[in-house]
């Protein structure tokens, strides 16, 4: 991962625009908020904005850049003979430190969704693009069609769902208990079956 000072100048112009989003959509609205007054906001013009984001949407629900990749990179690297979900539960956990960095932001989200329900699509989107790239990487390891074969997004859908559920519990139950360690207890629950014990 590049951590040059142009790249990391990049990645903090990034991180204050997604902040005033979040920031501002949370005071007056994110139907009523405007990139202009985001863009206010963070310091910067409004092309520098949709340098970095296409839409205010995109903003509020984007994830880290290299994160993906991170989970790209440990998923390629995971042992030939691994079973499927146990290489994507291995992918998936690299995602937990960076919601767990990021614990009052996430939290922040989900509540803009549940008051504005119009966001779900996108807050969907994010784990959508997740699922995509996973696809593709576990359909080269199982030396499957990503876009004919069944098993890399059937694996892929139940990993990411696994995923967001882990994290949407931790976000809202009352619990002290680790992401990584819900993430573990749900792709567990998946591993061992669902219909109990």
């Amino acid at each position: 991962m590049t951590t040059g000072l142009r790249a990391r100048k990049k990645e903090a112009t990034r991180e204050t625009i997604a902040d005033a989003t979040l920031a501002l959509a949370c005071e007056v609205g994110p139907d009523v908020v405007t990139v202009e007054q985001i863009a206010e906001a963070a310091d910067v013009s409004p092309r520098t904005f949709f340098n970095y984001f296409g839409s205010k949407e995109d903003a509020l629900f984007s994830m880290r850049p290299g994160r993906l990749e991170e989970m790209l990179a440990t998923l390629q690297e995971r042992p030939d003979d691994e079973p499927s979900l146990d290489a994507l539960r291995a992918a998936l956990v690299v995602s937990t430190d960076s919601f767990t960095e990021q614990a009052e932001r996430w939290s922040r989200r989900l509540r803009l969704v549940r008051e504005h329900p119009y966001l779900l699509s996108n807050y969907l989107a994010t784990y959508s693009d997740i699922e995509d790239a996973l696809v593709r990487v576990l359909a080269q390891r199982l030396g499957a069609d990503p876009d004919r074969d069944l098993s890399p997004k059937l694996f892929v859908g139940v990993a990411v769902a696994a995923l967001r559920i882990a994290v949407n519990h931790w976000q809202e139950a009352e619990t002290t208990r680790s992401l990584e360690e819900l993430v573990d207890e749900a792709f567990t629950t998946l591993t061992t079956g669902l219909e109990g014990e």
